[in-house]
This record gives structure tokens, C-alpha cells and sequence, in this order.
């Protein structure tokens, strides 16, 4: 029999059977059954880098007890649930959530895939599961394709990520999850503006439909919005002055909110405000001096969450015979003796930055007219961010061609010294046009140079590109001065650090103390919660310079640092889930560790060069180009 074995004719028949069992565990071969889903589970979790062997096994016996039902009847899994299951745990590891939480989401996460739904956005959703753990199966699938509906629209995420939040924590029924994303998706095709439409969908769906279906419910909400849009077609605050003191709670409600994002006010802050004041019955008088407040508390400088958090405590707590008015300039001046030193250390920081720059803005206004002034929310900010690239473009071309031509380079002389420097500033594709009583006003902060016919027979008059701006910096002497209109400014190496001064460190140390710190919310950019991007934007924000609000698109801003030249302020970018890709942000604090915002402990402070997180480290970057916030 051995001699049989050995043949010739049989020896690649040996070597094959030797392979077998060489390189296939037995179980494999014995039934031919494919592996069991605790081992498939088990290699999910080991498969994660930067875990110790006992940290596998912890999250390995969890997840087995959460897939107790799967498990004991043998169902296997696909490589896609495989990896659904992979990236739900990374997503907890890096937010430090409890492993029995974590196994949880994923079960949560692979039901849900099972029922269809898109698995890129049920790791997105990831971090509201841990949040919410009482959330159900269907409402998780349905929030999932709402998800991906709005990211294929142009709803802004700050809108649809607050909506996804509500409607899961008020456990709306996936129908209702579907039609609310499909009407403000709609409502946006239509021109109406998304944070009315979601706010005003919400309400009602909170409010009962009273056996309305929801395309009635849309249809009606998209009608109520429509009619207000005539109202409030106008950006001026005045307009909101004179006429919101005589409409119903909810009409001035939604205008006030309207008027305040048009000024600045974040809007998640402001439909949160609109919400309180709808549900809780506040006079149009009330409403209009709130968002009065609000406006000009974001022109000082104030903390707006704290500033509104005061309002609704006040309101709360009844006038007592005390105007709405007065209360607003009451707790207004309450803030900002509160926060008085700390404006009077963030003018101090931003001036030396103002007092560098100033530069001919006319040609990429003629050479990107679609970027000029006017946009607003996100687009706005990415809009102001492309337009700066293309100016330093521009100038360095203008450079070249005057070298070129003349031999040297092309430079203005220094100004006359520091007082000359200190009036230059540059703007974003100029002034706003204002007409009336409001030009008196702004002509009062700020003195046009060389507008068209004012410099006739001056060197600039014959030379219209040359159009600059001169505003007002002394802030030192007055911190209640509103701030200059939005410029941008490549900002000099040695004045970077004026950006990462103590104020940004104020801001940051605002978030956590005193405890509890900031809550995580996902999509928040508030200090009533606030989620990794939201976190940096926020800081950067309160010194006046303006990031985007995504984590990647944050990621593109600044210049690139390396891992051993870290400071404070430097943002640092890491990818969790396994994917590649940036989906998380930090600043970094320094001595080895950095600041985030986490599902598990809200806003707070880790070890940068932890084994975990630095296995999930892509980069880290500085910024550099400075684009201030108009007023």
C-alpha cells in the first residue's frame, strides 16, 4: 500500500493532501463548514491594530453575548457585516465607550444592515449609538437612509444632523424619519431655507399629526415657510426690529431665528432658541429682544450659549413687570462683565495679526465674481477659503510679471510706521453695499479709501485695482468695538503663535471646566454639545478665524506639521473605523496630549502618543491662513 502511495503517477496527489492539512485548520475539513461566527467575531476584533491580547478578549466575549442568538444557531457572517462589526468597535475604542456598549451598537448596526440599510452611514451613525442605546432597529435603518438622502443633497450637515439626532431621540417612527428627510431635501429644491423647514417639521412631528400623512404634513410645512420667506427676504436686522414685536410667538420665532443666522449667530443655536420660544409660549416682544441680544452679543465677542442659556432661565423664571428689552440688556452686560477679560486678551492677540496685513483684493474680485460677498453657512466658509488660494496665486503672478518686466520685485514700500500699519486691513471682495441711516453707520466704523470718484487726482484714483480698506483696529481702547468685516490674511510664520495664544486655551478650557465638561452630541457645535469638528471650529471660531465645520475638510487648511514639532493649537487628524480616511480632530494640548471631543467623557484630554491613538494618527497641520469673521 505504501508503494502505492509513492508512485510517480500519485505524488502530486501527496503533496496536494499534505497542503490540506498543512495550511486548513481541522475543523474546516472535517464538515467542510465554514467558520464558526464566535471565531469569525474573535478575528474581527483582533484584526483592529493597536489592541492587547486582553483587550481582544474582553471585547470578544462581549460581542459574543450580543450575537447570543446568531451564534447559537451557527449564522455566519459576510465580509461586509465582518466589516460593519469591525469599524462599530473601532468607532468605540477611539471614543473609550464601555466594551458592553460598544458590542451592542454593533449588533444594533448589523440588524440594521440586515433590514438594508446603507452600511458607509450606519458607521456614521455609529457614535449616536452609543449615545442612544434605547434607539430601535427600524428607526436606526431609516435614520441610515435619511443619512445618505442628505448627503446627496445640498441640505448643510449642521441641519441634517440635527434632525437625525432629534428624531432618534424622540424615537419617531421610520416613516416619519423618511418623510421629514425628504421634505427638507425638497424644501431646498425649492429655494426655502433648510433651517425653518427642519425646525418647523420637527415641531409638528413632535406636536402629533393627528392622523395627517405626512405628505400632508410636508406639503402644509413647506406652505407655512413659503409664507414667511417674503418677510424675511431682507438680511437687515432693522427689518426684524420694526415688525417682530407685533406677530404671533411662531412667526417671529422663525424670522428671529432667520435674522440671527443671517448675522452670524451659529444656527443650531438659534433653532434652539426658536424651538424654546415656540414651545413655551414666548411674546413676539420677547422673542424679538432675544435674538436682539444674540446679535449683538456675537459683534462683542460674547459666549452665545451662555448668553442664551441666561435668556431662558429669565424667561423661565418671569419678568416679574421687567421690559424684555431690559432683561436682554441686563443679562447681556452680565456675560460680558463675566467675560471681560477674556476679550480684552483676545483683541490683544488678534491685533498684531490685523496690523500685518493689507493687499490689493480687486483682481480675484474680477477673476472669481462668484465668490464675492454674500454667500452664507458652509459654502460661504469653503468659498472664502478657495478664494484666498486664488488670491496668493494671483499675487504671486503679479509678482512674477512685474519681475519680469522691471527686474525687481514688486513691492509696496513699508508703510510710515506702525500707526499707518496699524489702519490696514484687508476684506473679502469688499463692503456690502449699504444705503441710509446704515452707510452713516458704517462709515462711522471704518473710512473708505480711494472708492472711485472720492480719489480723483491721487496715485490710486489712476490705478482703480488698488482698492483697499481701512478699519478701525484699536481695539485695546474699546472692546466693545465691533470687529472689522471678514478679510484674509496668509498670516506670517512668526505671528502664528498670536493665533494659539492664551484666548484659544481659554476656549478650549471652557469646554471641560468647570465639570462636567461639554457633552459629545454628533453634528453639535455648541457648548449644550458638540462633536469633534465642531469642538476646533468652535475654538478657532471665538479668536474670529473661521476652519470649516468638517473634520477632512479641516484637514486640508494650514500647513503640514511633523509629529515632533507639535504645539498647542496644532490640529491633529486620525482616522477611525479602518477606512483610510480622516474622520476625527483634535487640537493639541501640548506635553504629549491633545484635546477632543469624545462620545464617553464629552469634551476632554487624552495622550497623543498613546499606542491606540497613534495607530490611528494621518497628520497633523498648523494654521497659517487666517480668515476672520465678519461681524
Amino acid at each position: 500500500m505504501f508503494s502505492n502511495l509513492v508512485r510517480p503517477e500519485r505524488f502530486l496527489e501527496v503533496l496536494a493532501l499534505l497542503g490540506l492539512f498543512l495550511f486548513c485548520p481541522l475543523p474546516y475539513l472535517v464538515a467542510g463548514t465554514p467558520p464558526a461566527p464566535e471565531s469569525q467575531l474573535y478575528d474581527a476584533v483582533k484584526s483592529l491594530p493597536g489592541l492587547t491580547t486582553r483587550r481582544i478578549q474582553e471585547l470578544s466575549a462581549d460581542l459574543r453575548r450580543s450575537f447570543s442568538k446568531e451564534v447559537g444557531t451557527g449564522e455566519t457572517f459576510s465580509n461586509e457585516e465582518l466589516e460593519l462589526v469591525g469599524s462599530v468597535v473601532d468607532y468605540g475604542l477611539f471614543n473609550e465607550v464601555d466594551s458592553r456598549i460598544i458590542s451592542l451598537a454593533a449588533r444594533k448596526a448589523w440588524a440594521a444592515s440586515k433590514l438594508g440599510a446603507p452600511t458607509e452611514e450606519l458607521e456614521e451613525l455609529s457614535e449616536v449609538l452609543f449615545m442612544l442605546p434605547g434607539a430601535g432597529v427600524a428607526e436606526v435603518a431609516a435614520a441610515s437612509g435619511a443619512l445618505r438622502t442628505f448627503k446627496s443633497s445640498p441640505v448643510p450637515a449642521s441641519v441634517y444632523t440635527e434632525v437625525i439626532n432629534h428624531a432618534l431621540e424622540r424615537s419617531w417612527r421610520p416613516v416619519e424619519i423618511q418623510g421629514v428627510s425628504r421634505g427638507i431635501v425638497h424644501a431646498v429644491e425649492l429655494g426655502l431655507n433648510p433651517e425653518k423647514a427642519a425646525l418647523s417639521m420637527m415641531i409638528r412631528v413632535d406636536q402629533g399629526l393627528d392622523g395627517v400623512s405626512m405628505e400632508r404634513m410636508v406639503e402644509e410645512e413647506l406652505s407655512f415657510i413659503r409664507s414667511l420667506e417674503q418677510p424675511l427676504t431682507s438680511s437687515s436686522p432693522g427689518d426684524f426690529e420694526s415688525s417682530a414685536g407685533s406677530l404671533p410667538a411662531g412667526v417671529a420665532a422663525f424670522q428671529g431665528m432667520g435674522t440671527a443666522i443671517e448675522a452670524g449667530v451659529p444656527s443650531q443655536l438659534a433653532a434652539e432658541v426658536a424651538q424654546a420660544a415656540i414651545e413655551r409660549h414666548w411674546s413676539g416682544e420677547a422673542i424679538r429682544a432675544i435674538f436682539e441680544g444674540l446679535i449683538r452679543a456675537r459683534r462683542l465677542g460674547l459666549t452665545l450659549e451662555r448668553l442664551a442659556v441666561a435668556f431662558m432661565i429669565r424667561m423661565d423664571q418671569g419678568l416679574e413687570g421687567v421690559p424684555p428689552r431690559r432683561m436682554v440688556e441686563e443679562e447681556v452686560e452680565f456675560v460680558r462683565g463675566m467675560e471681560a477679560e477674556k476679550l480684552k486678551r483676545l483683541h490683544k492677540f488678534q491685533k498684531p495679526i490685523r496690523d500685518e496685513v493689507s493687499y490689493d483684493v480687486s483682481r480675484y474680485d474680477r477673476a472669481f465674481p462668484e465668490l464675492r460677498s454674500g454667500r452664507r453657512g458652509l459654502d460661504a466658509e469653503l468659498a472664502s477659503i478657495r478664494l484666498e488660494d486664488a488670491r496668493i496665486s494671483l499675487q504671486r503672478e503679479g509678482e512674477e510679471e512685474a519681475v519680469e518686466e522691471t527686474g525687481i520685485p514688486d513691492s509696496t514700500p513699508p508703510s510710515a510706521g506702525p500707526e499707518a500699519a496699524s489702519k490696514e486691513a484687508e476684506v473679502d471682495a469688499g463692503p456690502p453695499p449699504t444705503t441710509g441711516e446704515d452707510e452713516g453707520k458704517a462709515r462711522s466704523e471704518k473710512t473708505l479709501v480711494d472708492e472711485g470718484a472720492e480719489g480723483a487726482g491721487t496715485p490710486e484714483a489712476d490705478q482703480p485695482e488698488q482698492r483697499k480698506v481701512q478699519v478701525e483696529t484699536d481695539v485695546d481702547k474699546a472692546v466693545e468695538a465691533p470687529p472689522p468685516p471678514r478679510f484674509v490674511s496668509a498670516v506670517p510664520d512668526d505671528l502664528v503663535g498670536q493665533v494659539y495664544g492664551e484666548p484659544a486655551k481659554d476656549s478650549a478650557e471652557s469646554f471641560m471646566v468647570p465639570p462636567p465638561s461639554t457633552p459629545y452630541r454628533w453634528g453639535g457645535n455648541t457648548r449644550r454639545g458638540v462633536d469633534c469638528s465642531g469642538f476646533t471650529k468652535t475654538i478657532f471660531q471665538e479668536q474670529g478665524i473661521l476652519i470649516p465645520r468638517v473634520s477632512r475638510q479641516q484637514a486640508e487648511m494650514g500647513a503640514p506639521v511633523d509629529i515632533d514639532s507639535l504645539r498647542f493649537g496644532d490640529l491633529v487628524f486620525f482616522n477611525k473605523g479602518g477606512k483610510g480616511r480622516i474622520t476625527h480632530v483634535g487640537m493639541y494640548y501640548g506635553n504629549g496630549k491633545f484635546a477632543h471631543a469624545t462620545c464617553s467623557k464629552g469634551v476632554t484630554i487624552s495622550r497623543f502618543f498613546k499606542n491606540y491613538y497613534q495607530t490611528r494618527f494621518v497628520c497633523a497641520r498648523r494654521i497659517t491662513r487666517v480668515v476672520f469673521v465678519e461681524p
